[in-house]
């Protein structure tokens, strides 16, 4: 087997992994047993969503008070197994489960199916950590490696990707801009200003935002989508699936995933050459609020 397809064949593998792995109705996976990862548990209705995971490096976070505690990965895969291939039967009915982990479990748990959402309730981009634990995975590489092909963007030297990070903030309207961080390439977005709290009940109102009498030039989701017409890069919308709830499609998240591995490989089988570079976008956004997250590549370190 060739260099070539030594390096294409653990990318074409791991396509063909995800591809088979199932999305399952009902079950949603929380991340972050604190004050969010709680009220959905106690705000969303069960039969609605009849499968619930919640995982906290904290083993004492609030959640857990009123879940069923999953002690080991292998009772975890068990409860999966259990949960996501007899989706219909649920089994002993019990619908909260609750596992202490710090994030490093995600992809061990969307091996056994990929839940109808996944709800963020901690202060880190789940889209991104996600995209780059499956990419690492098909690069056969740590996804805290050094020499990763997809890393965190960098503007600190020598203005490395600093045009890059300039052009996309030049595409975003301002008022929609809450912050930014040139050094990590994170964009924050956001119609609200400091210290300002959107209500529970907001469903997400387009152009004018009413409880801070504010105009909204368009909806965050649709400015992030707008610069795929110039950028590379994928979008994971997040849906309202309960009273201050969002969440991220499984189906979506699958789909993404596909996209961006078959990217590579196709980008890779135009040229043996291996050393494309480039830049590329990570964004999660609701109407209101988004982060975008830029990343560069390098296929020549593989």
């Amino acid at each position: 087997m060739s260099c070539y397809d030594k390096l294409i064949a653990p990318i074409n593998k791991e396509i063909s992994f995800i591809e088979q792995i199932p999305v399952i109705e009902g079950y949603v996976l929380v991340i972050g047993g604190g004050k969010v990862g709680t009220r959905f548990i106690e705000e969303t209705d069960p039969e609605r969503y009849p499968f619930v995971i919640t995982i906290d490096i904290d083993p004492n976070a609030s959640s857990s008070r009123s879940a069923h505690l999953i002690q080991t990965e292998t009772e975890l895969s068990q409860v999966l197994q259990q949960k996501t291939y007899h989706c219909d039967e649920y089994g002993d009915k019990k619908r909260n489960y609750f596992f202490a982990s710090d994030l490093s479990i995600i992809p061990f748990i969307l091996s056994h199916g990929f839940p109808e959402y996944i709800v963020p309730a901690v202060p880190v981009h789940i889209a991104s950590k996600i995209v780059l634990d499956f990419a690492s995975s098909a690069f056969q590489v740590k996804s805290n490696s050094t020499n990763t092909p997809l890393h965190n963007l960098s503007t600190t030297k020598f203005g490395e990707h600093l045009d890059y990070f300039n052009d996309i903030i030049a595409c975003l309207p301002e008022n929609l801009i809450y912050s930014y961080n040139k050094e990590k390439g994170m964009i924050i977005l956001s119609y609200t200003k400091e210290n300002e709290i959107c209500p529970d009940e907001c469903t997400g109102h387009s152009n004018y935002c009413p409880y801070f009498d504010r105009e909204k030039d368009g909806d965050s989701i649709e400015h992030v989508k707008n610069l795929q017409k110039h950028y590379l890069g994928w979008v994971f919308e997040s849906y309202q699936i309960g009273a201050g709830l969002g969440g991220i499609s499984g189906l979506e998240t699958k789909t993404n995933l596909i996209e961006i591995l078959n990217y590579f490989v196709n980008t890779l089988l135009l040229d043996q050459t291996f050393i494309y570079q480039g830049n590329l976008f990570i964004a999660t956004s609701c109407k209101c609020h988004g982060i975008i997250d830029l990343f560069s590549y390098d296929l020549s370190v593989i």
